[in-house]
């Protein structure tokens, strides 16, 4: 409902968890070098061109049932958990960038169980293949990991910011942009405290 009513708003607010995000996902990088640069650039490209490319299945079809919006459900559901998974991503945020946000916040309002349960399934599936496939990735390529999330939070910024188009308001973007980086600031001063 915010997202519709101040775009702007929510949008700077956004950016700003993502921009105060990025320090704590560098600082894990334990050797940012030619190994680990590679995966910063894809990371970057490749949720670039999901910004771009992926719109979801549009406004005029926020709660229809056809076979390509509940795939469509599916693969959002299974990289919006993925992300919950990942340190410095946020779920919302890559159901917002693939253009599944509105129908999933619909689905919910009108109680729509065939599209929660399909994208349940995605999110299910999410979590379960990549907190192994972290495990992994972890033990083994700790610095290239790091490095491609980091890349996947810097390629988002470019999308976030211009989301809003003609409906932009720069005070609204600014005042989101300070308050997103307040947020993310006393998370990451929470997060110290629990370690």
């Amino acid at each position: 409902v915010s997202l519709s009513r101040v775009p702007s708003l929510m949008y700077g607010i956004f950016s700003g968890l993502v921009i105060g995000g990025t320090p704590v996902v560098f600082k894990r990088i334990e050797k940012f070098d030619s190994t680990s640069f590679p995966f910063l650039v894809i990371g970057g490209l490749l949720v670039y061109l999901v910004s771009i490319l992926g719109s979801g299945p549009g406004k005029e079809a926020v709660l229809n049932h056809n076979a390509a919006s509940l795939l469509y459900d599916v693969f959002a559901g299974f990289f919006g958990a993925a992300a919950m998974v990942l340190p410095g991503l946020s779920g919302a945020f890559i159901l917002l960038i693939m253009g599944e946000y509105t129908r999933a916040i619909a689905a919910l309002r009108h109680f729509d169980f065939v599209i929660i349960v399909v994208l349940g399934v995605g999110v299910i599936l999410g979590i379960v293949f990549v907190s192994r496939l972290m495990k992994f990735l972890m033990k083994r390529f700790r610095s290239q990991t790091f490095a491609f999330l980091l890349g996947l939070m810097i390629g988002s910024l470019p999308d976030l910011f211009t989301r809003p188009g003609s409906n932009s308001n720069v005070l609204q973007i600014i005042i989101g942009l300070v308050s997103g980086l307040a947020i993310s600031y006393l998370l990451s001063m929470f997060e110290k405290k629990t370690e």
